[in-house]
C-alpha cells in the first residue's frame, strides 16, 4: 500500500537546501562549516524573495532556518528583524536587528530597522539616534532619510522633516512614502496646493499607499472639496480597514454639503 506524503512547498525548499549542504560536504570535501554557510545564504536569499511578495510569516521560516545553519550570518538576522517588523512583532524585530549589529557593526540596514522600531513605539529620540547611525554608515540609504523625516514630522520639526524627505527622493525618485511625507509637511503648513501635488505623486507611484489617500482626503476637505475627500477616505479605508484617521475624515466629510458635479 502506498502512503501519500504531503510536503509544503516551503518545507520542501528548506529540505533541499539542507540536503544540498550535506551533499556538498560529501562530494567536494569542503568543511561542514563552509557548506552550512552556503546553505544559509541560499535560505536567506529565498527568505528575501518571499518577503518581497509580502509573505512575511513564510519569510520568517526561511530566515530562522538560515540562522540554524549559520548562527553568525548577520544578513539572516536583519532579514528576520524586518519580517518581524512587518508583522508588528517589534520586540522580536529589535532583538534581531541588535544581533545583526553585534555581528556586523557597520550594517546600516540594521540601524535603520532599529530606528523604525523605536518610531513605531513612539520613542522618537532613540529613533533619531538610530537613523543617524544608519546614515553615518551609508549616506545613500534612502529609507533611513525617510525614517528620520517621519520622526522629525512626528515631533513637529517640519523643516527638518522636509529636508530629509527631499534627500530620500533625491536618492530614490520613485520613493512614494517620501512624497507622502512631503505632502503631510505641506498640509501641516497649510500649503494645500503643494500638498495635493505630493499626494498625487505618491499615489501615482504606489496606488496601494493608504496614507497618501488619507492625506489627499484631508487636503480636499480643507479646501472644501468634500465629494473628492469622501472618495479618498473611502479608498484609504478600503486599503487599510482599521484606519481611525481616515474614518474620522470620512465622518467629517459626510456631514458637509456635497456636490457631485
Amino acid at each position: 500500500m502506498v502512503h501519500q506524503i504531503n510536503i509544503s512547498k516551503r518545507n520542501l525548499v528548506l529540505l533541499v537546501l539542507i540536503v544540498a549542504g550535506v551533499v556538498m560536504v560529501f562530494l567536494t570535501g569542503c568543511t561542514s562549516q563552509q557548506s552550512l554557510q552556503e546553505a544559509a545564504k541560499g535560505s536567506t536569499k529565498h527568505g528575501w524573495s518571499i518577503y518581497k511578495k509580502g509573505e512575511y510569516d513564510e519569510a520568517i521560516g526561511y530566515f530562522n532556518q538560515a540562522i540554524k545553519l549559520d548562527s553568525d550570518f548577520s544578513e539572516a538576522y536583519y532579514g528576520l528583524g524586518w519580517a518581524y517588523f512587518k508583522t508588528q512583532r517589534y520586540d522580536e524585530a529589535l532583538e534581531n536587528f541588535n544581533r545583526a549589529i553585534s555581528l556586523d557593526p557597520n550594517l546600516a540596514d540594521a540601524y535603520d530597522g532599529c530606528g523604525w522600531v523605536f518610531y513605531k513605539q513612539g520613542d522618537y529620540v532613540r529613533a533619531i539616534n538610530e537613523f543617524n547611525e544608519s546614515i553615518k554608515r551609508d549616506p545613500t540609504l534612502a529609507y533611513a532619510y525617510d525614517g528620520r523625516g517621519w520622526t522629525y514630522f512626528k515631533t513637529q520639526r517640519y523643516d527638518e522633516a522636509l529636508e530629509n524627505f527631499n534627500r530620500a527622493i533625491s536618492l530614490d525618485p520613485d520613493f512614494a512614502d517620501a512624497y507622502d511625507g512631503r505632502g503631510w509637511v505641506f498640509y501641516k503648513q497649510s500649503d494645500y496646493a503643494r500638498a495635493l501635488n505630493e499626494f498625487n505623486e505618491a499615489i501615482k507611484l504606489d496606488p496601494t499607499l493608504a496614507y497618501a489617500y488619507d492625506g489627499r482626503g484631508w487636503t480636499y476637505f480643507k479646501t472644501g472639496k468634500y465629494d473628492l475627500s469622501i472618495v479618498d477616505f473611502n479608498q484609504a479605508i478600503k486599503l487599510r480597514p482599521h484606519f481611525p484617521d481616515a474614518q474620522k475624515g470620512l465622518q467629517h466629510a459626510l456631514s458637509k454639503p456635497v456636490s457631485w458635479d
